[in-house]
């Protein structure tokens, strides 16, 4: 295995049961049960990612875009083939992912923090840039549940990426908010994604990250279409969607 190598899938597909509608009474009452049928919504024979890639993940909703990014997170099994990363993602998918309504703003981060292996004092540092970048310092002991989805997405973002992940993934979670706080939030996005080793960026606005993103994925009905250069890419699924 190539020592840069970051994220390799082998023969994954994944897919889901489709009920489908008894054609009669009869059938209905013999069979007890709907038959099913299986739908594949994603199909990826191969694929690797190496240290330095900072892929943009593009496709029409629906198409398999963010299904892609939760199998590469492991919240989504594949159906058959293998998926391998070198270390846990670091995964923001979307607003409040990962975060238990019940529990306080402040006990959200502490729980998230201390599953990295932190230390006590490591953790009141971060935790405290993570009240503050989020704008929710006064509001540490407000229950998640009660957050607006707007503040649910800066408490998800700032506390996945308050260290530097290694694989890092983000599927459009800062899509809205105040113009001070998303100035910063993507200041910080962009930083984050330059020192990880390798990152996932799906969007709908690919020239956001011209510059900043060295690959592009096209996805449609979920298979990936393209795999290239950013620019190339970006022309590609435009010209297919003209």
């Amino acid at each position: 295995m190539e020592e840069n190598l970051t994220v390799e899938i082998s023969n994954v597909e994944l897919s889901v049961s489709v009920g489908s509608r008894p054609s009669s009474l009869k059938s209905l009452l013999v069979n007890r049960k709907h038959p099913t049928v299986r739908k594949l919504i994603l199909n990826v024979p191969h694929f690797i990612a190496r240290e330095g890639d900072r892929i943009c993940v593009i496709g029409k909703n629906g198409n398999g875009k963010t299904t892609f990014m939760k199998v590469l997170a492991g919240i989504f099994t594949p159906t058959r083939g293998q998926v391998w990363t070198r270390s846990k993602p670091t995964a923001v998918l979307a607003a409040g992912i990962g975060m238990e309504d019940e529990l306080t703003v402040e006990e959200n981060i502490d729980v998230s923090l201390l599953l990295r292996n932190l230390t006590s004092g490591q953790i009141r540092e971060l935790k405290r840039g993570i009240l503050e970048f989020c704008e929710l310092t006064t509001d540490a002991n407000k229950q998640f549940k009660h957050l607006s989805t707007g503040y649910r997405s800066r408490l998800a973002f700032a506390t996945a990426i308050c260290e530097t992940p290694r694989i890092l993934l983000l599927d459009e979670v800062l899509g809205g908010g105040d113009e001070f706080f998303m100035k910063k939030a993507n200041s910080k996005l962009h930083e984050t994604i330059a020192v990880s080793q390798t990152a996932f960026i799906a969007t709908h606005g690919p020239d956001e990250f011209d510059g900043v993103c060295n690959r592009v994925l096209v996805i449609e009905e979920g298979r990936i279409t393209f795999d290239g250069e950013f620019s190339k890419g970006v022309d590609f699924y435009r010209k297919s969607n003209s």
